[in-house]
């Protein structure tokens, strides 16, 4: 996870020295700020490099008031909450972390992420299976910007027309309706032919407008294609690298990903369309 700092400000070497002394200095605002007791006691904390975006610090404190890092990791923050029936939250085999998963009402898919704020289930002893809102959000090493596909007013108001029966369908299909599973296979074959003729004289990324996809071995990173439907130029406040914050839409799923300036191929505009791998972080209502 360490290599994802690049993607909030810090792609320019000199990474360890950096980061150990910002970690020195959020500890000692830390202390100044908590003069109750905290020996032995699990401590989140987090630094901010803009209003978006920082570095989340875990770790405790042992004899002499002495801080051990257990681990830390670059966040960005979630502009857009969705309200989910179902999240499920684990405890990663690494370290004291957590990833959790929510399933899509209107595609039927699961998305797995990388839990942003730990200690708040941690602390609040909630169950593995709780109904919250999640906002998600997503560091990039490297991206481009394609063009927008041409778009009819036609076809956007039929596919609002399936989008909301697909739903329902998938709905039927979890409540055991052996109908809804058929139809919704039947869906998947038709879809299929369709784009296996079209590709043969068309182009892939003029077919298929957004796309949500697992990538790797690692099962919160995702290989993206997403409408841009708005963009935040941000700086680093200790570097003074540029960040830009682009907040997209990708299956019908609102994502803000961060990437530096020099990771991206493309001038990044509202309409045009954002491709790219993500580790794919997410913070939980709780």
């Amino acid at each position: 996870m360490h290599n994802y700092y690049r993607a909030v400000g810090f792609g320019k070497g000199y990474l360890k020295p950096l980061i150990r002394n910002i970690i020195n200095k959020a500890v000692a605002e830390y202390k100044e700020d908590n003069k109750e007791d905290t020996f032995g006691k699990l401590i989140e904390i987090f630094v901010q490099f803009n209003s978006s975006m920082g570095m989340a610090i875990h770790g405790e404190f042992v004899g002499n008031d002495n801080f051990e890092v257990e681990y830390t990791f670059p966040y960005i923050r979630a502009k857009s909450f969705v309200d989910y029936d179902s999240v499920i939250i684990e405890k990663n085999v690494f370290n004291y972390s957590f990833s959790a998963g929510c399933e899509n009402k209107n595609t039927g898919v699961t998305t797995i992420f990388y839990l942003q704020n730990a200690l708040d289930y941690v602390n609040h002893n909630f169950p593995s299976d709780i109904h919250a809102e999640v906002g998600l959000a997503g560091l990039s090493l490297s991206g481009k910007i394609l063009f927008p596909t041409k778009e009819y007013d036609e076809y956007n108001e039929s596919y609002k027309k399936i989008k909301e029966n697909r739903g329902k369908m998938i709905i039927d299909a979890h409540n055991g309706d052996e109908k809804a599973m058929e139809n919704l296979t039947l869906d998947e074959m038709n879809e299929y032919t369709k784009i296996s003729k079209r590709i043969e004289n068309e182009d892939i990324l003029s077919i298929v407008d957004t796309s949500f996809m697992p990538c790797g071995l690692q099962c919160d990173k995702y290989s993206v294609i997403g409408k841009i439907i708005e963009i935040e130029e941000c700086l680093n406040r200790i570097t003074r690298e540029k960040i830009y914050n682009i907040t997209m839409e990708c299956n019908d799923i609102i994502i803000n990903v961060a990437i530096n300036e020099c990771d991206l191929v493309g001038q990044p505009m509202v309409g045009r369309r954002f491709k790219g791998n993500i580790w794919l972080q997410g913070n939980v209502r709780f």
